[in-house]
């Protein structure tokens, strides 16, 4: 079982300073969490170590570039040795897709897909159901309208928040701005250098581009993934249904 952690004041101030914006640089996290450089770097990099952060994720405004969020909420019965885990590994392989555990199960699954267009949802439907279908006794399809992101702040005694919600107002953003996004979606530290030879642009584009992102609302902040049992704490998902609201 994976020893739980203590974050002390250093640590929630560095927590703090990367979910503020996780493309600071070393010396701005470590000048605000009042630390020195080395320290902020071997903090930073046990805190990944002991499974502490799980990942780092930009919040990307996928409602102004015109992609929609589907959920497709799954009750599975009747898996046999391996098919739940090979249901996940198939979604997660997928780069448009998210997959979580619903409601702390074994057998339900929430799928949320990114697409830009209705027939990428049903040539997913189709293919999933072709595979699947004997395993899966309901299903619920929706369309997500507005995202809400909190971020840490029970933890960080911060006011961050975000609301992304649909728009008549699209904004286009060319291939290189696409492959930017894909990019930082896997590590929105990576250094400038690194994404210009990936782009195969100069480091002052990737600079120019990632701020024109930002100030058109594109990138609207980040998100410090933690591992919650790893600092003492459970997470629960409640799923709530209005009516007549």
């Amino acid at each position: 079982m994976k020893k739980s952690k203590t974050l002390d004041a250093k640590d929630l101030r560095i927590l703090r300073e990367l979910e503020n914006d996780a493309r600071k640089s070393i010396t701005s996290i470590a000048r605000k969490a009042m630390v020195s450089k080395d320290v902020a770097i071997y903090r930073i990099k046990k805190l990944f170590n002991e499974g502490v952060i799980k990942s780092i994720k930009p919040i990307i405004d996928t409602f102004l570039l015109g992609i929609t969020t589907y959920s497709i909420i799954l009750d599975l019965h009747n898996l046999k040795k391996n098919t739940r885990k090979e249901i996940l590994e198939n979604l997660r392989s997928k780069k448009n897709i998210s997959v979580n555990k619903f409601l702390q199960s074994d057998s339900d699954l929430e799928i949320l897909i990114d697409v830009k267009l209705p027939g990428d949802l049903y040539q997913f439907y189709e293919n999933f159901l072709a595979k699947y279908a004997k395993f899966i006794q309901k299903i619920e399809l929706s369309v997500v309208t507005k995202k809400h992101f909190f971020g840490n702040r029970y933890l960080l005694n911060t006011s961050n928040s975000v609301i992304l919600e649909g728009t008549k107002k699209f904004l286009k953003i060319d291939e290189k701005d696409w492959d930017l996004l894909e990019i930082l979606k896997k590590d929105p530290r990576i250094p400038v250098i690194d994404i210009a030879q990936k782009l195969g642009i100069s480091s002052v584009s990737v600079i120019r581009r990632i701020r024109k992102l930002k100030s058109e609302g594109v990138i609207r902040g980040y998100l410090v993934i933690l591992d919650n049992r790893a600092i003492h704490r459970e997470l629960y998902k409640v799923r709530v249904l209005l009516r007549n609201a």
